[in-house]
């Protein structure tokens, strides 16, 4: 109740004094937020390397019911740079992410490719924002439910939905290569749709998470 008083860096603490961040009350932390201070990030990159650049970045956010999706694709490899200028004009009344494997991929990964750069700047540090990591409290609530917690997996097996000519992830490099070489639309699309139904499936299945857990 000392925690509680004291506000989510307290309660925050003395939850990661006595369990694992995948942990349910982690994931109730939720209610600190209001839903139009989430924002739901996912990136393509060329390679899971920090040193390669950003193709793509979806954020999707809230404004009150409806839920909207911006997408910023980098068409050449010097315009990586645009793409982050772009992301970081939404960061402004946000406090927390909303990723699937981000807290060790996606959020890093941002920061280190804008760190590259030097900017742009930020509102706030955003490796210092909460994140609430869905794949981690997907294993955790979940758990020995499935032989795989991939994004795909977790949409197929939780929401019983299969995309329809999606590519992998592991291809996405692949694509853009190619588009780069052709200017070809048709090699860029494909990138966007899995970008964009990444950012749809963390909603839905936080949604699922919610019911599991909450009501």
């Amino acid at each position: 109740m000392s925690a509680l008083d004291n506000g989510l860096p307290a309660v925050r603490d003395m939850l990661a004094s006595r369990f694992s961040p995948s942990h349910r009350l982690f994931f109730l932390l939720l209610s600190f937020f209001k839903p139009e201070e989430l924002l739901f990030v996912d990136i393509e990159t060329k390679s899971l390397f920090i040193e390669t650049s950003i193709i793509e970045i979806g954020a999707g956010y809230f404004e009150g019911n409806k839920f909207t999706v911006k997408q910023f694709t980098a068409l050449t490899d010097s315009s990586e740079y645009l793409v982050l200028e772009e992301f970081a004009k939404l960061l402004p009344g946000k406090k927390a992410f909303v990723t699937f494997n981000g807290r060790t991929f996606d959020i890093p990964f941002i920061d280190g490719r804008m760190a590259y750069y030097g900017g742009p700047d930020t509102p706030a540090e955003i490796t210092s924002m909460h994140n609430f990591d869905i794949l981690h409290f997907s294993r955790c609530c979940y758990k020995r439910e499935f032989d795989s917690y991939s994004l795909k997996a977790m949409e197929a097996q939780v929401l019983g939905k299969e995309r329809d000519g999606d590519i992998d992830g592991a291809e996405v490099h692949i694509y853009f290569e190619n588009f780069l070489a052709t200017q070809n639309p048709e090699y860029i699309e494909p990138i966007v749709y899995h970008n964009r139904e990444d950012v749809f499936a963390m909603v839905q299945i936080m949604e699922r998470l919610l019911d599991r857990w909450i009501k």
